[in-house]
């Protein structure tokens, strides 16, 4: 699909409420311990396969093409190939988040054989001491980077995906053209949120303004001028995506934190088509926002799960944000502003 016929699919994707995008967590286990997830785990029990198939069958029929399998940790969950290779069947365009330190030979081969869309692959330092120093597991580095020299060799699509750290900031720029030199595409998001249950802990982690400037000079500099219509959605969420937790959760993002339904009272269904937290969403509009008019807002992401984390409030600025927006403006805006 070339990127107009891509862009034409995702507007009426988003024009009539089509979660083209949709994100399942197969389970919130994970063997590492890294110390910016926001993932709050739950001795609650994940769904049963048989309901993870249902539930594919119910995003195909609402029009899903973009499938998501994260957590937690994929390959944690038991039948998580047997899940994998169903979404497959239904016709899923899939991708897969992992930290693939469970990966071996023959895992690798199978992951080969599912034809995903890309296989996204968290590796959080170009060092091993700065790596483990954030999963706090000794020996991940190694067994990630493993996993995907196996993968690689079973052609399968790999993305290195970072979050850029305090702590892995003097590496990222490294690992980025490590990954490059690897033929692996190359994700970095600097972007580091508080817990699901609003501890913000992680936030000590985040980079400082001197740090996010060379962030947007040298590993994420990518980024096009948002043309600003005060009278349109604000963003994706509840509209073109949505996301479904291990315990059968409905909620509109990955982000947003507010329960649209649950799957083990609700068909997904209804939960789409009458669910008044997505409903509400739908009916945002950048001219809700406190921060409609700003004058960096051709530079800003704005992010109601973030705003209503650290404010309480959807329609709050988020100041994560607006840091982000006013030092990526600095930094862009030169080269930008003064393209023909």
């Amino acid at each position: 699909m070339n990127t107009e016929n891509y862009n034409e699919l995702v507007q009426k994707a988003f024009d009539n409420n089509i979660p083209l995008f949709s994100h399942i967590e197969l389970t919130h286990r994970c063997n590492l311990d890294c110390i910016h997830c926001y993932i709050c785990k739950q001795n609650r029990r994940d769904l049963t396969t048989v309901k993870f198939k249902n539930v594919l069958d119910e995003l195909a029929d609402l029009g899903t093409l973009y499938l998501a399998l994260t957590g937690g940790e994929i390959l944690l969950h038991k039948d998580f190939f047997e899940i994998a290779e169903y979404a497959r069947a239904r016709g899923f365009a899939l991708r897969l988040f992992t930290n693939a330190t469970l990966i071996d030979r023959e895992k690798a081969r199978r992951i080969a054989d599912l034809n995903t869309l890309k296989m996204e692959i968290s590796v959080y330092g170009y060092t091993t001491k700065v790596h483990d120093a954030i999963t706090r597991v000794p020996g991940s580095h190694q067994r990630t980077l493993q996993a995907i020299k196996w993968l690689s060799e079973a052609g399968v699509r790999i993305v290195v995906k970072t979050p850029v750290t305090s702590i892995n900031i003097h590496e990222a720029q490294r690992l980025k053209q490590w990954a490059l030199d690897q033929g692996l595409e190359f994700d970095a998001d600097s972007v580091i949120v508080p817990k699901s249950d609003g501890s913000v802990d992680p936030v000590s982690l985040r980079i400082s303004n001197q740090e996010l400037e060379h962030y947007f000079r040298y590993i994420n500099s990518k980024w096009k001028l948002k043309d600003i219509d005060t009278s349109a959605p604000i963003c994706n969420a509840g509209r073109g995506v949505l996301m479904i937790s291990p315990y059968g959760k409905i909620y509109p993002c990955v982000q947003i934190q507010r329960e649209a339904g649950d799957l083990t009272k609700q068909s997904l269904h209804d939960i789409w088509h009458n669910s008044p937290v997505l409903h509400e969403l739908r009916e945002l509009t950048l001219s809700d926002l406190k921060c409609g008019h700003c004058v960096n807002l051709s530079y800003c992401n704005p992010c109601l799960g973030l705003s209503e984390l650290e404010t309480g409030s959807y329609t709050q600025p988020s100041p994560e944000s607006c840091r982000q927006a006013a030092i990526r403006r600095k930094v862009l805006a030169p080269i930008l502003e003064n393209k023909d």
